[in-house]
């Protein structure tokens, strides 16, 4: 059984040497629970010129299958032998998010450098306990933010930026998705519905990246999180498969964030992003074409403009992401770039979705 459609293997064409005159960065990956992020990662450290991958850590029956499909033998059942005198550059998380703090702590003890998938945490406590664990043991941490890296939300966040639309107001953003997998082709959730392990269920799981975006455009003075959760679809579930937050920030622009597990794999996913200003407004999806269009109130600009950004096709979209990710981190431990997904920004996202299930859970608004 195939670990993942190869589709999502497909490589940049030509490639690019980023590290010129630098050696290659070393990299561990540890988990592959979160396949979807995991398995192309490892790809792109295995073909790319600019990386090594020395070895990958997990302890489920995956483990063997990656080695057998990919011919890959630095495979480790264990972390701590793993870690031990191993020359590691920086290490992949991208296990069950529940082991996310105890991997994290383990790597700061060997000074190495982490990039943690997201959800950082089961929740925003946990999150700041990761945080406070790399500051003090003064390692790099970086988030797989990928969204990021979007060539639509950069071209929406300078849009956003320039004053097109006039002071932003409000800012709708929706995901909605198939169940996830386990692994590739299984058709059950597995751990990314058992809220110990994952932290909740369809709002947590693109939420991350929706809260995350959303405070990346507009910054995170927020006040106060309003939110609804439910079973619409899989009623059998022990989490949500949708969810619905109100987020209120401090200058009174009110952001709505749905999250949901709803659609029929057969459909993909859907994806609209819509951004209200006092001069106009942008209509945006990384998923629809043409997938950017602008209204707004100016001189020779009443009609609508529409054009599509140069993103590549899902699933290489978010594929090419993640390497832009990795390639972002190693520039930032090396000293060369800022770095684009910080941990803090990671934090306040985990407390604005730990004040939304608890919203859900008391039914009124949660105070940040």
């Amino acid at each position: 059984m195939k670990l993942l459609d190869e589709r999502m293997y497909k490589q940049s064409k030509g490639g690019r040497h980023i590290f010129s005159n630098e050696p290659k960065a070393r990299i561990g990956i540890v988990g592959l629970q979160s396949w979807v992020h995991a398995i192309p990662l490892a790809r792109y450290c295995m073909s790319s010129e600019n990386y090594e991958l020395v070895g990958i850590v997990d302890e489920t029956t995956q483990l063997e299958g990656f080695g057998r499909e990919f011919k890959f033998d630095r495979l480790y059942s264990n972390i701590d032998s793993f870690l031990e005198n191993k020359d590691i550059d920086a290490l992949i998380v991208t296990k069950q998010v529940i082991d996310n703090e105890n991997v994290i702590k383990k790597a700061a003890e060997h000074r190495i450098n982490v990039l943690c998938d997201k959800p950082m945490a089961v929740d925003g406590k946990g999150a700041e306990r990761i945080l406070r664990i790399a500051q003090e043991s003064r390692i790099k941490l970086g988030m797989l933010h990928n969204h990021r890296f979007s060539p639509t939300l950069i071209e929406l966040k300078k849009r956003i930026d320039s004053d097109i639309i006039g002071k932003p107001k409000s800012i709708s953003y929706s995901i909605r998705a198939p169940l996830p997998e386990e692994f590739y082709g299984c058709g059950l959730p597995g751990w990314y519905a058992d809220k110990q392990r994952f932290g909740g269920g369809g709002f947590i799981d693109h939420g991350a990246h929706i809260i995350d975006t959303i405070c990346w455009f507009l910054g995170k003075d927020i006040i106060s999180v309003s939110a609804q959760m439910a079973n619409l679809i899989h009623k059998d579930l022990a989490v949500e498969d949708y969810g619905v937050a109100l987020i209120t920030y401090k200058s009174g622009i009110i952001a709505t964030v749905e999250s949901a597990w709803t659609l029929p794999a057969s459909l993909g996913w859907s994806e609209v992003i819509q951004i209200i200003g006092d001069r106009g407004e942008i209509v945006a999806s990384r998923v629809q074409h043409p997938n950017v269009c602008i209204r707004a109130n100016m001189t020779n600009f009443n009609s609508p403009i529409s054009y599509d950004v140069s993103d590549p096709a899902e699933p290489e979209e978010w594929t090419e992401n993640l390497k832009k990710v990795l390639d972002n981190f190693i520039g930032y431990i090396r000293g060369r770039e800022d770095l684009q997904s910080p941990p803090e920004d990671a934090v306040t996202t985990m407390q604005v979705i730990d004040a939304a299930y608890k919203s859900a859970d008391f039914a009124r608004a949660i105070m940040l």
